[in-house]
């Protein structure tokens, strides 16, 4: 742990360069960090426990502010966001479970916090938020399947092992109500978003069948909608 405390310090003066002291909130940070000494953890079950199949370069956020580029990624058997300081590092951290501290992957952040489902089911522990306004909220809560052991029926047949399956739900929410899951598709957004001329001209000419192109129609919807507004 000391070789880790030197290394960490040298690592912030290298990337601080607006100042030449290393903040109290640094230091801060790095007492929080805890060693994981089993960052896949011993199993027989086959199949990836990780959302991101490899560490990704991202920021670790405070209270929506950027405290820290790290290597990220997400256990989602474990529900935890592991970190490097460094990609090419052997050790493995984790902060502690609270909610003042958000991941930002670039295209997407984890965020903990609990959402009401239209349903009456909670989300509880950790969302992928995609896409968030004043008045709009597009997520996805990332769970585990996991297939049981099958034996062989016959003395020439093969046992398979219990293997797992990441699965990923979407949400959208509007006005701070319940969060509606939804499929990816475009007649589930025409049917959820105002109707206008503007907005039936982007489905003229646009497709809806990914993350990323729903995020890219919430963002023209919320430009629209501001124009509509005079703002």
């Amino acid at each position: 742990m000391k070789l880790f405390n030197t290394f960490f310090i040298f690592f912030l003066l290298s990337n601080l360069s607006f100042s030449q002291e290393i903040p109290n909130d640094y230091i801060s940070l790095q007492e929080q960090f805890v060693v994981l000494r089993d960052s896949v953890g011993s199993s027989k079950i086959e199949g990836s426990q990780f959302f991101e199949q490899e560490f990704v370069k991202g920021t670790i956020l405070e209270n929506g502010k950027k405290l820290l580029d790290a290597y990220l990624r997400y256990n989602v058997v474990k529900e935890q966001v592991q970190i490097k300081v460094d990609k090419a590092d052997t050790e493995v951290f984790v902060l502690p479970r609270l909610q003042l501290y958000a991941y930002d992957f670039g295209n997407y952040t984890y965020l903990l916090k609990n959402f009401s489902t239209k349903n009456g089911e909670v989300l509880l522990g950790y969302s992928i938020i995609y896409f968030q306004s004043d008045t709009d909220i597009f997520l996805s809560k990332p769970s585990v399947k996991v297939t049981p052991e099958k034996k062989a029926e016959t003395t020439y047949g093969r046992t398979r092992p219990a293997r797992y399956s990441i699965r990923n739900k979407y949400y959208f929410g509007a006005n701070d109500q319940p969060l509606e899951e939804v499929k990816i598709k475009e007649k589930t957004f025409k049917s959820l978003l105002k109707d206008s001329k503007r907005l039936q001209h982007y489905f003229d000419n646009h497709k809806i069948n990914e993350v990323d192109e729903v995020v890219q129609l919430l963002k023209f919807y919320e430009g629209s909608n501001l124009s509509d507004t005079g703002l």
